[in-house]
């Protein structure tokens, strides 16, 4: 526009002829002739009106060509959702489009259209981190195998870069499963020295269940990880790495500075590529950055840093989660021992969280019991998650003489009476226990008038013992305790006489 404005006022002011007026601005004389019949078709004057800005003026000079309205346009939006189909080519979508408007666009102004189109909606927006702020995590798409030859694994490569300085880590880890995510995690923050206060992960499992561009599931153990740090973790939208740019560009990073310098190296274990990969990284945030000052490290200790928060003064407790169903004997088995839950929990699905000292077992998101890891004995079993039968059989040592007599003073007062002289016999009260347990557990199935029958006999002759108890029960000596399935010798006595009359 500067040299249009200069070509109208060598032409109205100083009346020079298209040539003079080429050499002086550097144009073409036919360009210049150009410039002059526009204007004159425009109606613009010189010298321009003061209201008329640059691009008004360009507006009247050179007008954009009218639209015929005879041509429906396309829903590029719908070409573009089309395209990402497998099978599907422009030409065809072309074709669709010309079957439905034979007046529509030509092949090449579709395709133009479309291009146009994806200029306007890919247009990138820059995003400014402040310090401290967000921590990116991704993995690499390369690997670095490891391990004796013929049974090579493949280590997976974990990355976490700082937002507002794009200080990285990197480190080599086993799968990309929750326990090692949640671990390289930990290690992160060590490396860093300091907390942000925003995590951006990508959305593999480890970190979202379920992804969702507005409410993503995110794992428990991930969440429970945040909410120990003192963070908030938003995950990048599904499908939209630039979320995740600066990650994303450190990715790029670590493959061509820490893992390509890497690739003819043979390792047997993941430490190995740890010790292989340090002095690497470490010149990798040394390396100045290409078009600004300073490289990561220098940035990160003068802006990142000071902005971190303090890490609490012990690291998360890693914790392993299992699914476990409770067994018959109210126990779950875990790493090899078995643990005891209420009773009344048998056959039900709970999960088992241990960390490097406690097993935690929770039933529907609550904690139903919790155990000392390691301990003597293939069982850990807690008195309170038994049924009262198995507590009395258990646990002897806590009984005492009064709490039996009283325990048999429910059935009666011989009953009562039968436990008491049994603990008095005894030498040492507690040797006696298990013989009356025995002898209140068969009263107890008698109806009350023959159990206190049953205890007066024994009293009587003298049957003290669980034992003696039974054998008593069993013969029915007793004739006052009638039994309906006992013949008696009555019985024979009329069978016999019977079988004489019949022969």
């Amino acid at each position: 526009m500067r040299k249009i404005c200069e070509v109208l006022r060598l032409h109205h002011e100083f009346h020079f002829s298209s040539r003079q007026i080429a050499e002086s601005v550097h144009l073409n004389h036919k360009t210049v002739l150009a410039i002059l019949y526009k204007a004159q078709a425009a109606k613009v004057e010189w010298p321009i009106p003061a209201g008329i800005s640059d691009e008004e003026l360009e507006r009247r000079l050179y007008p954009p060509p009218a639209q015929p309205h005879s041509r429906p346009l396309p829903d590029y939006a719908w070409v573009d959702r089309e395209l990402r189909r497998r099978g599907v080519t422009r030409k065809l979508l072309w074709l669709e489009y010309k079957s439905e408007h034979p007046e529509g666009l030509g092949y090449t102004e579709f395709c133009k259209g479309y291009q146009d189109y994806l200029r306007d909606a890919n247009v990138t927006m820059r995003q400014l981190h402040r310090a401290g702020e967000k921590l990116f995590i991704d993995y690499c798409g390369l690997t670095i195998p490891y391990g004796p030859k013929g049974a090579k694994k493949q280590a997976q490569i974990f990355v976490a870069c700082l937002g507002a300085s794009s200080y990285l880590y990197c480190e080599a880890t086993a799968t990309q499963g929750t326990e090692d995510f949640l671990a390289s995690h930990i290690r992160t923050f060590a490396f860093f020295g300091g907390l942000v206060r925003i995590l951006v992960p990508d959305n593999l499992k480890a970190a979202v269940l379920h992804a969702d561009r507005y409410d993503p599931e995110l794992n428990p153990r991930y969440q429970e990880l945040a909410e120990y740090y003192g963070m908030a973790i938003l995950p990048a939208r599904p499908r939209r790495p630039r979320d995740k740019a600066c990650v994303e560009a450190a990715v790029k990073e670590v493959e061509r500075w820490v893992l390509a310098p890497l690739r003819d190296r043979d390792f047997s274990t993941l430490e190995e590529i740890h010790r292989a990969m340090a002095p690497l990284r470490e010149e990798l945030n040394l390396r100045p950055f290409q078009k600004r000052e300073g490289s990561r490290r220098s940035v990160y200790e003068a802006l990142e840093k000071p902005a971190l928060r303090p890490l609490p003064p012990e690291p998360f407790p890693l914790a392993v989660w299992r699914h476990a169903t409770v067994g018959p004997d109210y126990h779950v088995l875990f790493d090899g021992r078995l643990y005891s839950v209420p009773y009344r929990l048998v056959g039900a699905k709970v999960e088992v969280r241990a960390t490097a000292d406690v097993v935690e077992i929770l039933y529907q998101h609550e904690r139903v019991a919790s155990h000392a890891r390691r301990g003597e004995g293939r069982f850990s079993t807690q008195r309170q998650h038994m049924p009262a039968s198995h507590q009395a059989q258990t646990e002897p040592a806590e009984w005492t003489p009064e709490r039996l007599v009283r325990w048999a003073g429910k059935i009666g007062p011989q009953s009562a009476a039968l436990v008491k002289t049994v603990l008095d016999q005894a030498s040492i009260p507690a040797q006696a226990f298990r013989s009356c347990l025995g002898i209140i557990r068969q009263l107890r199935c008698l109806p009350h008038e023959e159990a206190e029958k049953a205890a007066e006999r024994a009293l009587a002759e003298g049957r003290l013992g669980a034992r003696a108890l039974g054998q008593l029960l069993r013969s029915n000596r007793a004739p006052d305790m009638p039994h309906a399935n006992v013949r008696g010798a009555d019985y024979y006595r009329r069978q016999a006489a019977a079988n004489r009359e019949g022969a």
